[in-house]
């Protein structure tokens, strides 16, 4: 994937970052947090995180273009000392020694599986922490099913519907892609495509989780937004 594609999937990706940012907002003491973040990607979310708090980050992907995308900026915006960035699996356990305040995945489960995912993150989250799950908002009713197994609580709910997904990210794509050359963009054009043909399949919803230790406010918020 080209610099170029990183640039332009970035800058659509951070209109949805408020909606990960808002769900975290509902912590209490946050601001002090450690924070691990599996499945980083190029890190819009977690850099967001490092602008509005004083938390230190761990960040860590596989992908070579993502991770180095991230590095650069890191660097061009000096926070070498509040985050470290892996490049690995997030299944290699020899590449993170620590429990953290608060373990995200945003996308990781529905790759990985998602009691596989869960459980990982369970292994890095401390006693008193948090988890944050963005995933696809299919199999809600087994997933939660999932928490009470693994004695998780549900402290909030964020629908985003299929509307906020053109809106906000893959109509935001398109009108990129509709100014210059296409060639390095197949995959992004593909999932244009996917999307047009089964809107409703790009729900997603954001979990935030506990151990029982803060309140539950679980109202399963739900985004409208009109489609522009």
């Amino acid at each position: 994937m080209t610099s170029n594609v990183y640039k332009i999937r970035d800058i659509c990706r951070r209109n949805l970052v408020k909606y990960t940012l808002e769900t975290l907002s509902l912590i209490p003491g946050i601001d002090d947090f450690s924070v691990l973040d599996m499945g980083c990607g190029t890190g819009e979310s977690v850099l967001a995180l490092l602008g509005n708090l004083k938390c230190r980050v761990v960040a860590i992907d596989s992908d070579t273009g993502c991770v180095s995308t991230l590095n650069e900026k890191v660097n061009v915006l000096r926070l070498e000392n509040r985050i470290k960035v892996i490049h690995g699996s997030v299944f290699d356990q020899n590449l993170i020694y620590e429990q953290f305040d608060l373990v995200m995945a945003e996308g990781l489960l529905n790759i990985i599986g998602f009691e596989t995912g869960l459980a990982l993150m369970l292994k890095y989250l401390k006693q008193s922490g948090v988890l944050l799950i963005h995933d696809q908002l299919e199999n809600d009713e087994e997933k939660r099913i999932l928490f009470k197994k693994y004695a998780l609580k549900v402290i909030s709910t964020l629908e985003l519907n299929e509307t906020i997904w053109w809106n906000e990210y893959y109509g935001c794509l398109e009108s990129y892609l509709s100014t210059g050359e296409v060639s390095s963009f197949t995959k992004e054009i593909n999932e244009i495509s996917e999307y047009k043909k089964n809107p409703e399949k790009n729900r997603s919803i954001i979990y935030l989780l506990g151990y029982g230790n803060l309140r539950t406010i679980d109202n399963r918020r739900n985004l409208e937004m009109s489609k522009g």
